[in-house]
Formats: structure tokens, C-alpha cells, sequence
């Protein structure tokens, strides 16, 4: 016997020049789980973005998601068993963070935890920044993302593990709004001259937070191997540096010219 009992609408995005997908299934518009690996394990056509995504049981066998959308011509494809698509450790990462997502936590809270995952490879951080990347679309532009590591947190682990702690507030910067179209102009070089990207929002305090009062500011960061950064084991590749001046370089001659 085969039951469907869940269907929920969905949005498929690829990322890194196509060669990965992720689709998020959408509950009353907001993200409530996340599928996603190498775009060669699932055939989908370059025109198709949305979809639904569907939860079959079958007897007693273990449940399994479908995707499913419509074709140019209105004829409905269902393609069987993301879950078998993608490999198991894409698998399992999207497992977990779509249980964080049913259970509320607010979207950009959800991308800085993502962010902050330390991997082992260029792979699967590829995987993890393409997944960021496909969530963000559901952050309310303006929204700052407020820390998940707040004192009732602390409070409730420290008690879990018996131990007592106190908090001392040394220095305290409200959070600042960095220029939207400067970081549009910037995004559009990176996909003008093909390089990958992450719109994202930074938890440390910078000098731009002051030059934002006096100028439209914004920031370019580059990727350091497993995010280390600030510390004597922080390493970024060269080629990384090298894409982030050229970026920088088109961005002020673009703003030099108007």
C-alpha cells in the first residue's frame, strides 16, 4: 500500500556554475527542509525552478521524498527518491539542518550556523556555501542576524553540566546596515566573471561599521581553509586573493566612473 502524506510546495537552485542543486521545500513560504548534492545525479531540466515535493511511505518500508514538477507543455514529471541522488554525507548534513528549520529557528540564524560549519574539504564546503546561499533568498531584506549564542543559552548549557558562570559586558557595537547596492554591483562582477559567491553577514566588528557612517560601505571577504581566520593557522589560496582584488578593483572603477 502506498500512502502520500505530505506535499509541500518547492524551489530548486544550482549553484557553482550548475554542477550542484539544492531544493527547499516550502511550508506557508517559509523553508522547512532542504535536499541537495551534485546536479549530475538529478535530471533536471535548466528551465524548471519550482516544484512540490512529495513524502511516499510505502508498506513498511522507510519514506522517501520525490520531486515533482511541471514540463514546458503542463505535463507532470515526478522524478523518485532524492534521498538516493545525493551522497550520503550531503544527505545526512540536510537532514540536519532541515530539522532546525521545522523546528523555527529564524532563517538568517540559520545560514550563520551553516557558515560556521568546519569541513574537511573544498567539496563539501562548496556544498555548505551553496546551501547558504540558497536559504538566503528567504531573509527579508534589511534583516540582521542576531548572535545564537545569547545568555539564556549559556545559562541553559552551564546548568545542563552543573557549572556556574558570569557574564561581563567589555565592549558593546549595535549592529550596522552595510550598502545593499554596493553589495549588488559586487555580486554582479562575481557572476559577470564566473566566480562564486556568498552574500553573508559577519558577527565581528570591522572598520567598516564606522565608515558606514561617513560613506555607502561594503566589505569583500575571502575564504580562509576551514574558516580560520585572525590566528596564525589562517591560510587563504592565492587565487582566492587574487579573484577578491579583482572584484574590488572593478567595483571602484565602476564607482569611479559614475
Amino acid at each position: 500500500m502506498t500512502a502520500i502524506n505530505k506535499i509541500i510546495s518547492a524551489q530548486a537552485d544550482t549553484f557553482d556554475k550548475e554542477k550542484w542543486i539544492a531544493v527547499v521545500g516550502l511550508y506557508e513560504g517559509h523553508p522547512y527542509e532542504i535536499f541537495s548534492g551534485k546536479a549530475e545525479n538529478f535530471a533536471l531540466p535548466s528551465t524548471i525552478d519550482k516544484g512540490w515535493v512529495i513524502r511516499v511511505k510505502e508498506g513498511s518500508m522507510p519514506a522517501r521524498y520525490d520531486f515533482q514538477f511541471l514540463d514546458q507543455d503542463g505535463y507532470k514529471v515526478t522524478i523518485e527518491g532524492l534521498s538516493r541522488m545525493f551522497k550520503k554525507e550531503y544527505w545526512n548534513y540536510a537532514k540536519l539542518i532541515s530539522g532546525i528549520l521545522r523546528h523555527g529557528m529564524p532563517i538568517q540564524n540559520v545560514i550563520e550556523l551553516v557558515s560556521k560549519l568546519t569541513l574537511d574539504t573544498d567539496t563539501i564546503n562548496t556544498w555548505k556555501n551553496g546551501i547558504a546561499r540558497a536559504l538566503k533568498r528567504y531573509v527579508k531584506d534589511g534583516t540582521i542576524v542576531e548572535s545564537t549564542y545569547t545568555n539564556e543559552t549559556a545559562n541553559a548549557v552551564a546548568e545542563n553540566d552543573g557549572v556556574a558562570i558570569e557574564f561581563e559586558m567589555l565592549t558593546a557595537d549595535k549592529p550596522v546596515a552595510l550598502s545593499e547596492e554596493l553589495a549588488k554591483k559586487a555580486e554582479a562582477i562575481c557572476e559577470a566573471e564566473g566566480i562564486d559567491y556568498l552574500h553573508m553577514n559577519s558577527g565581528a566588528g570591522h572598520d567598516a561599521m564606522h565608515m558606514a557612517k561617513l560613506a555607502p560601505t561594503t566589505m569583500i571577504f575571502i575564504p580562509c581553509k576551514e574558516g580560520i581566520s585572525h590566528n596564525p593557522a589562517e591560510f587563504a589560496k592565492l587565487e582566492d586573493i587574487c579573484r577578491a582584488v579583482e572584484v574590488l578593483a572593478k567595483l571602484l572603477e565602476s564607482e569611479a566612473n559614475e
